[in-house]
């Protein structure tokens, strides 16, 4: 499969998931920070796992790099949209879960990239 097909493909499925996560959890009215952070965390682990478990350890699985790492989980996954509801927070001025949402954001994705690579 072509790479740019590749990344095309994963980056729209991806994206179409992260909507999904966004709608399902508007309808249950969630805050709308969650729905970034659980695509956030998820598209995170997923990167890990195929990143350091699978493609690694078998070189026939290369293609999946393109599709699953760099398309699904880079459309999973939003920086745009995290910056974009820290600043709607900050508009708000409300400090304490712009911050929050930073902090939270950042270390709970780091710590599932480490705990994945750590196994």
């Amino acid at each position: 499969m072509n790479a740019f097909l590749a990344v095309f493909i994963g980056g729209g499925l991806g994206s179409v998931v992260r909507y999904s996560i966004g709608l399902s959890l508007a309808r249950m009215g969630s805050h709308f920070v969650l729905s970034t952070l659980i695509s956030n965390v998820l598209a995170s682990l997923l990167l890990a796992i195929i990143a350091v478990h699978y493609i690694p350890k078998s070189p026939q699985l290369a293609w999946l790099h393109p599709l699953l790492v760099v398309g699904f989980c880079g459309g999973f996954s939003t920086f745009s949209t995290f910056s974009a509801d820290t600043f709607r927070l900050i508009e708000q001025q409300q400090w304490l879960f712009a911050f929050g949402n930073i902090l939270v954001n950042v270390a709970i994705c780091f710590l599932a990239i480490y705990l994945v690579m750590k196994k």
